[in-house]
C-alpha cells in the first residue's frame, strides 16, 4: 500500500520552489509520482512507502506549500 500527499503551489511554476519541495519530500522517503500543471496552480502527488514517513513529512511540506491534502491511501480521497 502506498500513502500519498497532494501538495499544491500557486502558478506560475517556480523551479526553485519545486526543487525545495522535492528535496524535502525525499528526506522522508517521498517521491513525486505525478505532476499536474494547471492554469492557476501546480499539484504534486508525493508517494510514501508508509504512514509514518508521510505523517513526518506533512509539517515541513506545509512550510513550502500553499495547500496540502493528505496523507491518504493512494487512490482514495
Amino acid at each position: 500500500m502506498s500513502i500519498m500527499i497532494e501538495v499544491w503551489l500557486r502558478s506560475p511554476h517556480d523551479p526553485q520552489r519545486a526543487n525545495a519541495l522535492n528535496e524535502c519530500a525525499s528526506r522522508f522517503g517521498g517521491q513525486t509520482t505525478f505532476l499536474e500543471l494547471e492554469v492557476k496552480s501546480t499539484c504534486y502527488t508525493i508517494e510514501f512507502a508508509d504512514w509514518d514517513s508521510a505523517n513526518r513529512a506533512v509539517v515541513p511540506l506545509q512550510e513550502l506549500a500553499d495547500h496540502i491534502e493528505g496523507p491518504m491511501e493512494y487512490g482514495k480521497e
